[in-house]
């Protein structure tokens, strides 16, 4: 390491003719050469070198271990732009009227090789600058770029992505990047960032009285032919969606990827349905119309009102006699015609289908493949997430069913409903009724409390019952751990039970394992 500091000392001594550093005419050190230097003393350019006038010294900003500092070409580094000036013995020059021509100060961090020169005053970003020379615009990168002052306007704050310049010469515009790289040409009446815009798809532009698209290098990728106060763009993905108003009325068409239509403009709306596939609409009723795939083909049995995505590319279609289908978007293909009412069964990869065959209902379950799982005459079905089974109703009575309709509990009650998971018991509850009276069963069939109470729930630890006048909670062996008359319990949760008086209409807690006898 010393003998790279010596070697270093040696290397950046001597007279500026002597110097390794190539500067050019606008006082730019060639990248190479300077970048060697840089990560060998640990600094990071902040700004370009840049003679003072009236000397042979040149300066940059360098960082440093998150800390500013100036160097000059033989790598002397100073504290400030101060150390600076005592370096070069400035005492005798105007320091007011030398520091505003030589944008080397605490603020100014590039180097504008000119006279007669003045700086904007807002930054859009470090890596560049505007500046105005003889009544023209310019702009300075970091990476030693300069576009020459021949602009009319460089509007930094134009695009709101802040990759691109808006670059302003008489009556036309074009664009740089943030490299001074044009890459639209200054041609064009009006240019316009796409919103979400690829790299296919960058800019829309205006050109007389026609409208197109180009791309981040500045190629044409759809051809100035459509009139430009009557035609829209925007970015859907990797597609351009091309908006046209006729009489008033928009339609919408779609531009793939190679600049060609995919769609013709013809619809009333687009949107993405899903990866592979387009939903479309058009005056149809005011309905939905259909979806169209990557390849522009409209599918065959989607000419519907309803379409829904589900999981593992399913999806319901509904024809217009309020009839469902069933269509599997990896092949395209209707897999099960439009002959049912379908519905997504939420939280699950479940259908639920009915259909009626000769006056009876007919209920079943679907799996994620469109494969009927099971089907019988059920009048209703209810899927509970928890437990995976689903209450079904049959010939006036409810019972419960799994997911391949397995019978868990027979169809022998008037009614059962799901209970909460509870602490109490490991697995899945359910209260069912028989002549008005409810009783708690689980899924076994198994009945651990008899059809003898109003009115049964679970809390955290314990059963809730009522019965009459009286409420409490109590073991799934029916043991009483705490009563009250003339209230009601309104949950229990850790083993603390909220009731509410009846009459005073307060609600109150206590233990459930207090035993506590006709409250008041």
């Amino acid at each position: 390491m010393k003998q790279t500091i010596l070697l270093f000392i040696i290397f950046f001594s001597g007279t500026l003719l002597a110097q390794p550093f190539e500067i050019d005419q606008n006082g730019l050190v060639k990248r190479k050469v300077i970048n060697r230097f840089l990560k060998e003393r640990g600094y990071q350019l902040v700004g370009t070198f840049k003679k003072f006038e009236g000397t042979d010294k040149y300066f940059a900003l360098v960082e440093k271990e998150n800390k500013q500092h100036y160097i000059d070409l033989n790598g002397q580094e100073f504290n400030s732009f101060s150390d600076v000036l005592k370096h070069i013995n400035i005492d005798s020059i105007n320091r007011v009227k030398k520091t505003s021509e030589l944008a080397i100060t605490d603020n100014e961090v590039f180097s504008i090789p000119s006279e007669d020169v003045s700086y904007s005053e807002k930054w859009k970003s470090r890596s560049f600058k505007t500046y105005i020379q003889n009544g023209k615009t310019g702009c300075v990168f970091l990476n030693d770029t300069i576009l020459s002052a021949k602009f009319d306007q460089i509007l930094i704050t134009y695009f709101r992505n802040n990759e691109f310049l808006l670059l302003k010469k008489g009556d036309f515009v074009g664009v740089s990047n943030t490299k001074g790289e044009i890459v639209v040409p200054i041609e064009y009446n009006e240019v316009n960032l796409l919103q979400k815009p690829t790299k296919l798809f960058t800019f829309s532009a205006i050109k007389g009285e026609k409208t197109g698209v180009i791309s981040s290098n500045g190629s044409i990728t759809v051809p100035f032919e459509y009139p430009s106060n009557a035609t829209y763009w925007k970015n859907l993905n990797d597609f351009l969606v091309i908006e046209k108003k006729q009489n008033g009325v928009s339609v919408f068409g779609i531009i793939d990827g190679t600049g060609k239509f995919l769609i013709p403009v013809i619809y009333k709306e687009i949107s993405m349905f899903d990866a592979t596939h387009f939903l479309v609409s058009i005056e149809k009723n005011g309905k939905r119309y259909g979806l169209i795939n990557l390849q522009g083909k409209i599918l065959s049995g989607t000419d519907n009102y309803q379409i829904k995505k589900h999981i593992n590319n399913l999806c319901i279609i509904t024809n217009y006699s309020i009839k469902s289908g069933l269509l599997d978007l990896n092949t395209d293909q209707l897999i099960i015609p439009c002959e049912y009412n379908f519905e997504f069964i939420s939280g699950t990869k479940y259908i639920e289908y009915s259909k009626s065959d000769n006056g009876q209902p007919i209920r079943g379950i679907l799996n994620a493949k469109g494969k009927i799982m099971f089907e019988s005459s059920f009048q209703s079905l209810f899927f509970n997430t928890n437990n995976r089974l689903f209450l079904a109703k049959k010939g006036g009575k409810y019972g419960v069913v799994d997911t391949t309709g397995k019978i868990k509990i027979p169809f022998e009650y008037d009614k059962i409903d799901f209970l909460r998971p509870s602490n109490c018991y490991n697995g899945s509850l359910f209260s069912f009724k028989l002549s008005e009276k409810k009783g708690i069963i689980n899924e076994n069939a198994e009945i651990l409390i008899p059809a003898v109470y109003d009115d049964l729930s679970m809390g955290e630890f314990s059963v809730i019952y009522k019965i009459g006048i009286e409420s409490g909670v109590m073991t799934l062996e029916q043991n009483k751990m705490l009563t009250i008359k003339g209230g009601i319990i309104r949950g229990e949760t850790d083993g603390i039970v909220r009731w509410q008086d009846s009459e005073k209409r307060k609600f109150k807690s206590d233990f459930y394992n207090h035993t506590i006898e006709n409250i008041e």
